[in-house]
C-alpha cells in the first residue's frame, strides 16, 4: 500500500492475516513493488480494482442497494470513482437490473483520474495527491 494509505485500512487489512508492506507515494509504487514480489515469491497477483472477479464482487453492492430500497423507485446511484473497480461493479449490476437508473460517477477535484482520463481518450497517471492532515 502507498505511504499516504489511511492506517484503519493498513490496520484492518493486517487484522485479516495479510501482510501489508507499505511503499511508495502513489499506488502505481505500491502495486509495482507487489508485481515484483508476486513474481520473485510465486504468489498470485490480483489487482485490487481492475480484474473481472473483483469487478463483479462491487457489484454486489448494488445489489444490497435494491435489497434496502425503502420505496421501490430508485432513481439514481452516486458512486465514487477511484480506480474504477467500484462503479464499473455497480453500473453492470445496475444497468442489467434497471437499465432506466442513472448511475453518477463521483471522484476528489484534486485526484480527477476519470475526468482526465475521458479527456485524454484513455488511462493516464497523474502525480501523487497528498491529503491534508488534521491535528
Amino acid at each position: 500500500m502507498p505511504v499516504g494509505t489511511p492506517r484503519i485500512k493498513v490496520l484492518s487489512t493486517r487484522s485479516y492475516g495479510a501482510e501489508v508492506i507499505v511503499h511508495g507515494e502513489a499506488f502505481d509504487d505500491a502495486c509495482d513493488l507487489a508485481l515484483q514480489l508476486a513474481e520473485t515469491r510465486g504468489l498470485t497477483f490480483v489487482h485490487p480494482f481492475d480484474d473481472p472477479a473483483v469487478i463483479a464482487g462491487q457489484g454486489t453492492i448494488a445489489r444490497e442497494i435494491f435489497s434496502q430500497a425503502i420505496c421501490s423507485g430508485i432513481d439514481a446511484v452516486i458512486c465514487p470513482v477511484g480506480g474504477s473497480g467500484l462503479i464499473s461493479g455497480v453500473a453492470t449490476y445496475i444497468k442489467e437490473t434497471d437499465p432506466s437508473i442513472e448511475v453518477v460517477g463521483v471522484e476528489a477535484a484534486s485526484i480527477a483520474s476519470l475526468k482526465a482520463a475521458i479527456e485524454q481518450g484513455g488511462p493516464v497517471q497523474l502525480p501523487a495527491a497528498h491529503p491534508r492532515r488534521r491535528n
